[in-house]
């Protein structure tokens, strides 16, 4: 068992492994998704600002990122990766 310390100051939204099995994928302050090394603790926000962010997920295959919004009501909406491999 590893503890990351100091996840971007701040208590994540949520947590789910990246499919490279070297990063994890978390939200904060309810916009911001960022990914972790597991090895080296380095983290780097991923893409724009999603408001009222619930949870996001990676698809197994690296391609497509699902992830909730909740405002007046909750929504699910799928964009492409558009990280670097």
């Amino acid at each position: 068992m590893a503890q990351l310390h100091e996840l971007a100051q701040s208590i994540p939204l949520f947590v789910s492994w990246m499919p490279d099995g070297e990063h994890l994928l978390f939200g904060k302050r309810r916009r911001e998704l960022w990914k972790v090394n597991i090895e080296t603790g380095e983290q780097q926000q991923i893409g724009p600002a999603i408001e009222n962010l619930a949870h996001a997920t990676m698809h197994p295959d690296g391609r497509q990122i699902t992830f909730t919004v909740e405002q007046s009501g909750s929504e699910l909406w799928v964009m492409e990766n558009f990280l670097p491999d």
